[in-house]
């Protein structure tokens, strides 16, 4: 026996990772993700950001922050950005991605997009 997601499926199961993503935090950490993390490994707590959600297509949600130029710099930071992580309403950690090293400063701003996409083929 077989079984598919439906497309209307597809949408509500889209619109509720929407709506349980509330905030998007940036750290200094290096260690591999796992399903057991319960935090950023070391979290710039100041750089925690209310997500911008964006549908980005069918199945698709689009979470952005944009960090200023005056949030999680290197010189207040003391180290690398490295790793990023969505959080929901109660401030439970819902995934961990580590990523190459940025060393922001007050020249830029830095705009993390993460995509998260249900499909049902």
């Amino acid at each position: 026996m077989t079984g598919k997601i439906t497309n209307a499926g597809r949408d509500a199961i889209r619109d509720f990772i929407q709506s349980e993503v509330a905030e998007i935090g940036v750290g200094t950490g290096t260690t591999d993700p796992t399903k057991t993390n319960s935090s950023l490994e070391n979290e710039v707590e100041s750089a925690r950001k209310s997500v911008a959600e964006a549908d980005a297509g069918t199945g698709e949600t689009v979470f952005e922050i944009t960090l200023s130029t005056s949030d999680a710099n290197y010189d207040d930071v003391g180290a690398e950005l490295t790793e990023v992580g969505t959080f929901d309403a109660d401030g439970d950690l819902q995934a961990r991605i580590t990523h190459s090293g940025i060393r922001k400063t007050s020249d830029f701003e830095v705009e993390y997009r993460l995509s998260e996409t249900v499909v049902n083929t």
